[in-house]
């Protein structure tokens, strides 16, 4: 309780006594001592009580007070101490991070290094590779300008960079380099002026003019088709050896024993009609006769003895199913000239051919 409001109220009361002692004049001093000792004991009372609990929270205050300075005294830490722990996890973290960067900083040194050596060998080999392109280019540019100009000068100029071959029909074969490198002519398209060829048993295209690379005894070397007429296409080469040789007409001498000898196991006990089989005009699949001096050329692609027939291509034009005793007739020059395929054996067939 406030210790005001006990005063102001002891000072009414005292107030109000004197005023009604003075008003009434018959009150005696030993009443008004008692009166005013049961007026004032509620308010003695109050402030006992008040003084009590104010003294009890000071001295709750006190104890806390106590025991907040016990546990900052305990809490207290040495600063060279404090300082040392601190110093000891900074350099662990500094070295740490150092290791790792000197490892990432090695690593990627080396993957420079890698890349850099792996760019300069792809440069190396890029620059030897279009120093060589640009070599064989301009011999195949002089080539194919010469071999088109038709002039005995040009061949003359084209020779003495590259080894050429005659014209070539279909079914026909070339070797270069005294015999290391073999060129087949596949196929000849004269309206696009490409020719497709057989290169060591790698089949490939090429344009008037254009080349390809082949690899042989260890070397670099190339094929180039230098002239597409109507006699067929002149080939060139600028791999080492002894020359060009056309090789199809040795092939063809022998390649009939051979074809004849296949046929005769693969086609014993079949009871099928193969036809009339001519082992002296016959060729295994791949193989080319001729027919009429020369004039025309029949190249056999395909034999298939079961069904009696084969597939054939005259003079380089566009390839004919014929069964056995069938003909094609092809215009060669001012001549009508056919083709009969006469009869079938294992994967050779025969042929007779003649030229009105």
């Amino acid at each position: 309780m406030d210790n005001k409001a006990v005063l102001y109220g002891v000072g009414g009361v005292l107030v109000g006594l004197l005023g009604g002692a003075a008003i009434g004049g018959a009150v005696s001093s030993g009443k008004m001592e008692k009166a005013i000792g049961r007026t004032l004991a509620p308010a003695q009372e109050a402030q006992a009580t008040a003084t009590s609990d104010t003294q009890a929270a000071l001295a709750g205050i006190g104890e806390k007070l106590a025991a907040l300075e016990a546990a900052v005294t305990g809490a207290k830490v040495d600063p060279e101490t404090l300082g040392a722990q601190i110093g000891e996890q900074t350099q662990g973290v500094s070295d740490a991070i150092s290791g790792k960067l000197d490892d990432m900083q090695g690593a990627l040194g080396q993957r420079i290094d890698a890349a850099a050596k792996a760019q300069t060998e792809a440069m190396q080999t890029a620059m030897a590779d279009l120093s060589g392109s640009l070599t064989q280019s301009a011999q195949i540019a002089a080539s194919a300008v010469a071999a088109a100009d038709g002039g005995e000068s040009g061949m003359r100029v084209a020779s003495e960079a590259m080894e050429l071959s005659d014209a070539l029909g279909v079914g026909q074969t070339v070797v270069f380099a005294g015999g290391d490198l073999r060129v087949f002519v596949s196929r000849l398209d004269k309206a696009g002026g490409s020719a497709r060829l057989m290169i060591d048993g790698d089949m490939v295209d090429i344009g008037t003019g254009g080349t390809t690379r082949v690899s042989l005894n260890e070397a670099e070397c190339s094929v180039a088709v230098m002239a597409l007429t109507p006699e067929g296409v002149t080939l060139g080469s600028d791999c080492a050896g002894s020359g060009a040789q056309t090789a199809d007409s040795a092939e063809a001498e022998a390649e009939p024993e051979e074809a004849m000898d296949q046929g005769t196991d693969q086609g014993a006990g079949q009871g099928a009609d193969q036809g009339a089989f001519d082992a002296e005009n016959a060729v295994k699949a791949g193989g080319t006769l001729r027919f009429a001096d020369g004039k025309l050329r029949a190249y056999v692609v395909s034999v298939d003895e079961s069904a009696g027939a084969a597939k054939v291509a005259i003079n380089g034009f566009s390839q004919t199913r014929l069964s056995v005793g069938e003909s094609v007739e092809v215009a060669v020059d001012e001549a009508t000239c056919s083709v009969t395929l006469t009869g079938v054996q294992g994967r050779a067939a025969s042929l007779d051919g003649s030229c009105e």
